[in-house]
């Protein structure tokens, strides 16, 4: 999957740079499960996030290296924050 962000060309090159396998994550809505991959989680994160918010994910993961178990935390953490936001 190739990923756009317009915000930060950055993340977009990395990301796109780096290959990330498909990993599916579970979250509980209100009762209800929701069942996200990291790729569209990553994409929606990029689509709906804030300039701001997008530098200091490229700051926390660069000073993890850019790792595939930094990515995946941020991928969980960024899912839990776009299901709980979403209406």
């Amino acid at each position: 999957m190739k990923f756009t962000c317009k915000k930060n060309k950055f993340l977009e090159q990395m990301f796109n740079m780096k290959p990330i396998p498909v990993k599916t994550f579970e979250y509980n809505k209100n009762g209800e499960l929701i069942v996200l991959t990291n790729h569209q989680i990553i994409q929606r994160f990029f689509n709906e996030a804030k300039p701001n918010d997008l530098k200091q994910v490229q700051h926390i993961l660069a000073m993890e290296n850019y790792s595939i178990q930094a990515i995946n935390n941020f991928v969980k953490s960024a899912g839990n924050m776009l299901v709980q936001n979403q209406k």
